[in-house]
């Protein structure tokens, strides 16, 4: 029997746009329970309990049991919108399902034995092209995982659905190919090597130690690569710590940082580094999630601990910031240049020069110190 979740919501009397507003300003966040040849049942959930349930792995092949007025609905979530900026729940909608009702779900791909890898110990990277796989099953019988076993895997070879063991009485929808879930890449590190190895051979420079760092030479350009053979980036959030600034315009770095961890299933924030950190893998990069505890003035202190830690080179950095100047819901990407004025860019450029990328994301009106986007 799959893990059943329990989740209390109180009735919605009004459908439309301008009703699911009025919830959200009411502090809550308006849904949907339809389906089963029922009436659909209007909602709304209090946004906590809804965004800890929507945070774990596999949320939409979980059932969730919905509590209206005493009658409890047994239910698959179907569809969630997000806010833009914060990622906070703004709609969700719930399916009912019956006892025995055959369902799509979308199962997540769990990967096992990454140390048992061939091609990972050489240092390739494992390119996920399928995070869940579709799956037509039992909705007293939904698969918690799929599970794929990376043992004696090598470089340039791949995994498809066809050689993977599929859970019990569950099949997939896609039936007529053998779909590719994932597949072992060279990292720029191993094709960097290979390339100077050529150029050894035939009478090129570049030394044994440029080789064994797998660099060009240059490192400023290396591309760090972590213990699994995965390329790893430190991201860096700003903004100041503590409940008195957790929606100031200042600190929507922290609330891009939290986005993506929620959003990639990254691990719990920690504390490192004169910060709090998280780590996660996104495709072929492993990621560092790190917001800096230390006030924006000082935020190069914590960059600097991680950078000189992982031994991260400046341009494999990010940092995410606020941008007076640009219109609402711009973002603009460079790598390198001057701190325009702010703090947090400022006492970086000073720990560690100034030559990573910044994302500049707009947080009020052009020419104003007007707050304008709503962070949830």
């Amino acid at each position: 029997m799959p893990e059943i979740i329990s989740l209390n919501a109180e009735p919605r009397p009004l459908a439309g746009k301008g009703a699911a507003r009025a919830t959200r300003r009411g502090g809550r966040v308006p849904g949907i329970v339809y389906g089963d040849k029922q009436e659909p049942v209007l909602i709304s959930l209090e946004p906590r309990a809804l965004a800890r349930i929507v945070a774990r792995p596999g949320f939409f092949a979980t059932l969730v049991d919905v509590t209206v007025e005493g009658t409890t609905h047994r239910t698959l979530p179907r569809d969630v919108q997000y806010h833009p900026i914060s990622d906070a729940p703004l709609h969700v909608d719930f399916m009912r399902v019956g006892a025995g009702a055959q369902v799509t779900v979308a199962v997540p791909v769990a990967f096992i034995n990454h140390e048992r890898s061939v091609g990972l110990r050489r240092g390739g990277i494992l390119n996920v092209v399928r995070h869940t796989i579709e799956m037509m099953c039992s909705v007293d019988n939904i698969p918690e995982r799929v599970v794929v076993d990376l043992d004696g895997l090598d470089i340039g070879d791949s995994i498809h659905s066809g050689a993977v063991e599929m859970p019990p009485g569950a099949r997939p929808v896609i039936q007529r190919r053998d779909f590719t879930i994932a597949s072992i890449a060279a990292s720029s590190a191993v094709k960097e090597e290979a390339a100077q190895a050529a150029g050894d051979r035939s009478g090129g420079g570049g030394g044994a130690a440029d080789r064994r760092a797998g660099t060009s030479g240059d490192a400023g350009d290396a591309v760090k690569i972590g213990g699994n053979g995965v390329a790893m980036r430190l991201v860096v959030g700003l903004g100041n710590p503590g409940s008195r600034y957790a929606r100031n315009r200042h600190n929507i770095g922290f609330m891009v940082a939290a986005a993506i961890a929620r959003r990639y299933g990254f691990s719990a924030f920690r504390s490192r580094f004169k910060g709090e950190l998280a780590e996660g893998v996104i495709g072929a990069e492993r990621l560092l999630l790190l917001c800096p505890q230390t006030f924006m003035n000082a935020s190069g202190e914590a960059v600097l601990a991680a950078m000189s830690f992982y031994k991260i080179a400046p341009g494999e950095i990010v940092v995410i910031h606020d941008e007076l100047d640009l219109r609402p819901g711009k973002v603009r990407v460079k790598r390198g240049g001057g701190s325009a004025g702010h703090n947090g860019l400022r006492s970086i450029d000073a720990m560690i020069g100034p030559d990573y990328w910044r994302i500049r994301i707009a947080s009020a009106i052009p020419g104003s110190r007007s707050w304008c986007i709503p962070m949830c």
